[in-house]
């Protein structure tokens, strides 16, 4: 026999809801209104229970990846796997890791790629120095609710994860299920908790990609963890799509020994990574 729950009647968006319940989780959930996201990990259907278990913060940066008369904003993990530059009077400086920059920089502060290698990237060959500068502009966490979907009650062992920036999202509280008193609902609230204490929740998790923002979105004081991105994709696929952005770039198997030879750079190999969806 399907479980009737009953609800609270008032919705919340993630980030309402995060910000109201943070400190009570886990508790259980009913989608009042769904939401078909940019990618498959954020489309959730009305109706559906979910038990939020717990929540997830990813370290990430903001900046302005600055083209030809204009830029466009970014969203970095700050454990980014490319080293870069610090710039600063016209010049760059050594290659550090990204961590390593915020530890000891204050932002803002304008970074590069090491300039005149040769970035080879997937079929692709183009110059360091055509990639535009970057300006990072404030850190920031990313936050995710994690947890389950139920079905008949029962705990699923998919692990999901709502980001704060699905704004369309509605969630309504789950406060018992009709013919059980209150004090079934507590004890059948106890045995998900027990029950989820058996999964291991990635209290780090986080989109592991760079993120697009639409500039309408952006303000001085923007919190970006409710802002909902463009894409996620890798730094050079972004950069690749963006028209005001000539990376002089080429098919390695047109390109001639003498322009290799030629050039002063070094060989950087960066792997492409499939996007489920963008």
């Amino acid at each position: 026999m399907e479980i009737q729950i009953i609800t609270d009647s008032v919705d919340y968006s993630i980030a309402e809801f995060y910000e109201h319940f943070h400190a009570d989780i886990p508790l259980v959930v009913q989608v009042s209104q769904g939401f078909q996201g940019h990618i498959i990990e954020d489309t959730f259907g009305k109706g559906e229970i979910l038990y939020i278990a717990a929540i997830s913060k990813q370290k990430r940066v903001a900046a302005k990846a600055h083209t030809k008369g204009s830029h466009r904003v970014l969203s970095i993990p700050q454990g980014f796997s490319d080293n870069l530059c610090i710039r600063r009077f016209g010049k760059a400086g050594h290659e550090q890791t990204m961590s390593d920059i915020l530890k000891h920089n204050r932002l803002p502060v304008t970074v590069q790629y090491p300039p005149n290698d040769i970035i080879i990237f997937g079929n692709k060959r183009f110059n360091s120095s055509n990639i535009p500068r970057l300006e990072i502009v404030k850190a920031f966490e990313e936050i995710y609710l994690l947890g389950n979907y139920l079905t008949d009650g029962k705990l699923g062992k998919e692990i999901i994860h709502l980001p704060l920036y699905l704004s369309q999202l509605r969630l309504r509280l789950v406060t018992g299920i009709k013919g059980l008193t209150e004090e079934g609902w507590v004890r059948h609230c106890d045995a998900l908790m027990e029950e989820s204490k058996q999964i291991e929740y990635d209290l780090l998790f986080g989109n592991q990609y760079v993120a697009e923002y639409d500039h309408s979105d952006i303000s001085p004081n923007t919190k970006y963890a409710y802002i909902e991105p463009l894409h996620y994709d890798d730094m050079f696929n972004l950069m690749l799509r963006w028209p005001e952005c000539h990376l002089g770039g080429q098919s390695r198997d047109s390109s001639s020994s003498s322009s290799s030879s030629s050039s002063t750079g070094k060989d950087k190999q960066y792997v492409t990574h499939e996007m489920g969806g963008t």
